[in-house]
């Protein structure tokens, strides 16, 4: 029986986050420097999707690359799309391709964000998937939840697309190497490689996981 929970239990974590999260979409704002990382999210898939244009990836040139709009500006914070990770904001960025140019169900700036929530939703639900294998199901789920709820993440994994995706994807690199190391499954460090990667594509100090884990 606490197995079979354990099975359904990290979708169960995902879903209630997301019922939580999604009404909660439009009343989080843009923070100071979320448009020039949203922005650098954009370059990259208008690269993606017109590979052909020049310089569509050349994030040094003052001229924007001919067809390309993005509804953040980059003016205030020039460098910054040059200086960090951008992979959450690419994820964003595809979200909003859907939902707002595609769809127009939502604004520009809630579609990156509704990018961000659902990155978080895959983030707690790998979370409690690995706290439920390394802690036992009553430990795993509980922590699951008070990570889901904790004050700091749940505001933050609405519109901050750096510090938090980099925060969320170092723990699971952390508990998943954790429970490979014990276990003695390859495929759980191999997974804890994966998630640390996808750390340092959203802030360098994802670096610091090699720390932690030696």
């Amino acid at each position: 029986m606490l197995e079979r929970a354990g099975r359904y239990a990290p979708r169960l974590v995902a879903v209630a986050y997301l019922l939580l999260a999604l009404p909660l979409l439009r009343q989080h704002g843009v923070t100071y420097d979320a448009p020039a990382l949203y922005y650098a999210g954009d370059r990259p898939l208008f690269f993606l999707t017109h590979p052909r244009v020049p310089e569509a990836l050349n994030f040094a040139a003052r001229a924007e690359p001919p067809g390309f709009h993005s509804f953040f500006s980059r003016d205030y914070e020039w460098a910054d799309p040059m200086r960090y990770p951008v992979l959450p904001a690419l994820v964003a960025a595809v979200v909003s391709a859907v939902m707002h140019d595609a769809l127009g169900l939502l604004d520009p700036a809630a579609a990156h964000h509704l990018g961000l929530v659902l990155l978080q939703a895959l983030a707690l639900g790998l979370f409690a998937h690995y706290a439920i294998r390394f802690l036992g199901f009553q430990a795993g789920l509980f922590a699951s939840v008070a990570l889901m709820l904790f004050p700091s993440a749940f505001g933050h994994a609405f519109n901050n697309p750096k510090d938090w995706p980099c925060a969320m994807f170092y723990g699971l690199a952390v508990i998943a190497a954790g429970e490979g190391l014990v276990s003695g499954r390859a495929r759980d460090v191999l997974a804890a490689g994966l998630f640390a990667g996808i750390s340092l594509a959203a802030k360098l100090n994802g670096v610091f996981v090699l720390v932690t884990l030696g």
